[in-house]
């Protein structure tokens, strides 16, 4: 008996809500049952473990969160282009997904499984042995001389880190930092030029260098 998609849909997000609320440790299929307006039995019979549940929750939040992320991202030769184009989308898609930065910080305490599983489906096909596109465009850039000579690997981790950062730390920002409100137009608009140009400042050819 397959669940109707109506059905699973309502599991879902309330299983989402649950979660959020009580954590992933905390949560109860029971409560999710009762929130959902199904029978807690159904609930097991469908998913089989609060396990299997939180894999199916996670793969949605995610799949919402990558959805166009990457075909936003312009093919281009301006390394400089192809930052902005990244740092915008990216903060553009955790503002418009908070949700996904409890689940981020769930999937570092258990180990990553899931996540590694579902972002190694999306950047690569089955078989592909190649870093991530991020690490190559850096990699490609270095080699044209487009940019100084950078490990690819840390310039990629510190861009993410940069974009990531105040979202999963924001509890903590906007405690501590009067009048900080990091979902603001204005704050996001502000971080993406902020973000942009020190790392393109910090990697940009100088006038008369040699790369």
């Amino acid at each position: 008996m397959e669940l109707e998609p109506d059905t699973q849909q309502r599991i879902l997000t309330a299983a989402t809500e649950v979660f959020l609320k009580q954590g992933r440790d905390g949560a109860r299929m029971k409560e999710i049952a009762k929130q959902a307006g199904i029978n807690q039995a159904l609930l097991h019979y469908y998913f089989r473990s609060k396990q299997k549940l939180y894999e199916a929750v996670f793969e949605c939040v995610f799949e919402r969160f990558l959805a166009g992320f990457l075909d936003a991202i312009p093919e281009t030769q301006d390394v400089q282009v192809l930052m902005r184009h990244f740092v915008n989308n990216y903060l553009d898609r955790l503002a418009e997904n908070p949700d996904l930065v409890p689940f981020i910080l769930w999937e570092i305490r258990g180990g990553g499984e899931t996540m590694g599983r579902l972002l190694k489906s999306h950047l690569f096909r089955e078989g592909e042995d190649k870093p991530p596109f991020m690490i190559q465009i850096v990699q490609e850039a270095v080699a044209k001389g487009q940019i100084r000579p950078v490990d690819p690997v840390q310039f990629t981790l510190s861009l993410f880190g940069a974009c990531v950062y105040p979202f999963i730390a924001r509890p903590i920002l906007e405690k501590v930092i009067p009048g900080l409100d990091l979902f603001s137009p204005e704050f996001l608009e502000q971080r993406k030029e902020e973000i942009v140009q020190l790392f393109w400042n910090g990697v940009r050819p100088q006038v008369g260098e040699e790369v």
